[in-house]
């Protein structure tokens, strides 16, 4: 996943795990956002981390896989890809220091009933929006950093190959088909509300 941090950086997340878990080398890419005439960019910081609830490499449980990754409150935010169960697990990365590896902090799980593959933060960081393979979440935070605690809605989906979403404002979401490149617009207030 890509994401924009608010110093005009670009993060690309280089943590896809697999069904093994057996990576060690998890890592966000840290790049200075390139005009687009622009021929190349180069990477200003490399982070290394791991998850501080896997124990063993591999993990017998398989929920430390990616795809999912924002930036929200000064912080990049990854969600990851359940393989063991339906779920998703929300961490923070707490320092961009480069030269070790971090130990993300664990913030909060929610079962998404599906795979997670891509993730978006609005602007204010209230409104999350979580796309898995069978449908879009979208959270309303009551507090900081606690989408989970606050309003729930939820759509179902048709197209198991979506993997990219943004929020547009305040009235829509937008996902990216990765197979035929097609794009949805999706206005939030058709989604189904889970709670209130």
């Amino acid at each position: 996943d890509i994401a924009a941090d608010d110093q005009g950086r670009l993060i690309i997340g280089d943590f896809g795990n697999s069904e093994s878990n057996t990576r060690r080398d998890l890592c966000l890419y840290f790049i200075e956002e390139p005009h687009p005439s622009a021929g190349y960019t180069s990477v200003s910081k490399k982070v290394f981390f791991r998850y501080p609830d896997q124990t063993e490499v591999p993990s017998p449980v398989r929920n430390f896989d990616s795809e999912a990754l924002f930036y929200a409150h000064g912080h990049a935010y990854i969600l990851t890809k359940h393989r063991s169960d339906t779920g998703t697990t929300l961490y923070r990365l707490d320092s961009e220091d480069s030269g070790r590896v971090h130990v993300l902090t664990r913030l909060e799980s929610f079962d998404t009933r599906d795979q997670v593959t891509g993730a978006d933060v609005s602007a204010d960081g209230k409104r999350l929006a979580v796309l898995t393979y069978t449908g879009i979440w979208v959270f309303d935070a009551r507090e900081k950093e606690k989408w989970f605690d606050g309003a729930i809605r939820w759509l179902p989906t048709e197209d198991e190959e979506a993997e990219a979403i943004t929020i547009d404002g305040d009235r829509l979401i937008i996902a990216a088909d990765e197979g035929d490149g097609d794009l949805y617009d999706v206005p939030i207030s058709s989604l189904r509300v889970v709670r209130e």
